[in-house]
């Protein structure tokens, strides 16, 4: 199976967390140091109780007899204060704690003392999980050392009741849920389509966290989604890592699963820190396990290594038969030299004449050359001159014809409003003659007409401009004209600097708009082309051809 990429990215991040063991277990040691301490002073009995408590729990999943050690004290404690709800507590983490450590029947001891009557909701949700531990540490040791087991209708039972009455402020409470589901097969999707939600929030930096992950892998390994089971395992190493946590499961499963897919490095590399956290842990069921899983992945490492090892004699007997080869080589050409060596000689006198030739003959044609390059610039440049030239005289005729008309007009429209207002003088109708004097309508039609006739006038000369403007443009972002011989604004500010008005200024003011806006239209443009200024007022210059017609 090809592994995702996210996956590969999550196993690569489990390997960081692995390299940081020892700054993990420092901050943990240094959190337990602070308990032991704050328990030398407690105040109470019950406050010292609680602290004790605080020290089994961090070293239940980190040293067996150390946690041994201050569960008994813990419970010397909550025994001599009476409170059997403090010594129904301690004695489950007893239990659990030496579960780990194999101690298996002083740790039925511990949880069978326990008082059921006596538990709250929490406390029996905590009581049933024990049990379930218990159960199953019991049958990975029969698996090891003894007969197969055939306990699992009582631990399917005893999770059936455990996620029924569990309480979901309970912080294992989706643990218990999806482990239920595990076993039983049921309500699976229903169950994997609720923590979508809740394992999107996990931040997988508690050991609840860990074992949450671990049973949703198990899960997904059930329906054979491998890919699921590899991401979910991963996160519960990374839980167990960031933890310091030595009663780890995930990283032991995930090494078998890399084993199979090949990563024989990696896979060693996992079991044997999952050994060596079992060992530190003091486990002793786990420790069995592991270590014969890791003498398999060892076994297959070494024959990966040995296979590698010939690989590589193989390959430095061909790379000394290559230098042989090569040094044969050399000899030969080195002896080939020495022939050559004699005739280049006899040649040289030929040669250094020949030379002479050469070099004169080559030192003419490169005049020649060079002359025919320059011959050719001055033809290229007088070409473009010609158009240039060719262009200017097309656009300067149509221009000057079109003026003459537009001015004829203008005047013509001057001595009618001129006429106009001599009428209204004349037959002293003043509020009229300044109501007309004081309008905006006749500037504003004659601006469109003389938009409409600059409009026209540039379009007949260059009919292409508007499709090759449209190329400077991204396809989403083109100019398309509401009528065919009208141009929007942008279009005719770039309109006159392809005429060769540049200038902001001027171009606002024959187009009688403001300058911010001739800017604010101009730098859209420099935006969506992608030019800078100088660029696109070169570019723009070259668009169109003007059309004689």
């Amino acid at each position: 199976m090809s592994m995702s990429q996210s996956n590969k990215a999550l196993l690569r991040q489990l390997d960081h967390e692995l390299e940081l063991t020892h700054e993990h277990e420092l901050k943990k040691e240094m959190r337990i140091e602070q308990l032991k301490h704050q328990a030398q002073l407690a105040s109470s009995p019950e406050e010292r109780y609680w602290y004790l408590r605080k020290v089994l729990d961090e070293y239940s999943v980190y040293d067996s007899d150390s946690a041994q050690a201050y569960g008994r004290e813990a419970l010397s404690v909550a025994q001599a204060l009476k409170r059997a709800d403090l010594t129904n507590d301690i004695r489950l983490l007893n239990a659990y704690a030496m579960a780990a450590a194999g101690l298996l029947e002083q740790s039925r001891a511990q949880w069978e003392a326990v008082d059921t009557l006596a538990l709250d909701s929490l406390s029996y949700s905590t009581y049933l999980d024990q049990k379930v531990y218990q159960t199953t540490h019991e049958n990975q040791y029969r698996d090891i050392v003894a007969a197969p087991s055939k306990q699992a209708a009582k631990v399917k039972r005893t999770l059936q009741t455990l996620a029924s009455t569990a309480c979901p402020t309970h912080p294992d409470y989706w643990y218990y849920q999806a482990y239920n589901s595990l076993i039983t097969g049921d309500s699976i999707p229903q169950v994997l389509a609720a923590l979508e939600p809740v394992l999107a929030a996990r931040a997988y930096d508690s050991r609840q966290d860990a074992r949450l992950a671990w049973a949703i892998s198990q899960i997904y390994a059930s329906i054979g989604d491998e890919e699921n089971q590899i991401r979910y395992l991963t996160l519960s190493a990374l839980a167990d890592a960031r933890t310091a946590n030595r009663d780890i499961a995930s990283l032991e499963e995930l090494a078998t699963i890399l084993q199979r897919e090949g990563d024989l490095s990696r896979a060693y590399r996992y079991i044997e820190n999952a050994l060596q956290c079992a060992e530190l842990l003091k486990n002793r069921v786990r420790v069995l396990h592991v270590a014969t899983l890791q003498s398999e992945i060892s076994k297959m490492y070494q024959e990966k290594v040995d296979r590698l090892q010939r690989q590589s004699r193989w390959l430095m007997y061909g790379l000394i038969g290559l230098i042989i080869i090569l040094i044969g080589a050399i000899l030969y050409i080195w002896q080939q030299g020495r022939k050559l060596s004699m005739v280049n000689k006899e040649l040289n006198g030929s040669n250094d004449e020949l030379s002479k030739k050469v070099g004169q003959l080559t030192h003419a044609y490169m005049k020649l050359a060079e002359n025919n390059d320059k011959l050719i610039q001055v033809t290229e440049q007088l070409q473009e001159a010609n158009e240039s030239l060719a262009e200017s005289d097309i656009v300067k005729v149509k221009c000057i014809g079109n003026i003459f008309s537009i001015c004829s007009t203008y005047i013509n429209r001057s001595n009618d409003f001129r006429k106009q207002v001599v009428r209204k003088l004349k037959a002293k109708q003043y509020e009229d003659t300044q109501a007309l004097a004081a309008s905006t309508e006749l500037a504003q039609n004659e601006l469109k007409d003389f938009y409409a006739q600059f409009d026209s006038i540039f379009l007949n000369i260059y009919p292409d401009f508007v499709a090759d403007f449209n190329t400077l443009l991204p396809a989403n972002e083109q100019i398309t004209l509401r009528q065919p011989d009208q141009l929007n604004t942008e279009l005719r500010i770039f309109a006159l600097v392809r005429l060769g008005i540049t200038d902001s200024m001027k171009i606002a003011t024959v187009l009688h708009c403001a300058p911010q806006t001739v800017y604010n239209k101009m730098l859209r443009i420099r935006n969506l082309s992608g030019l800078d200024k100088e660029q696109l007022i070169r570019r723009v210059k070259n668009l169109g051809h003007a059309h004689a017609d």
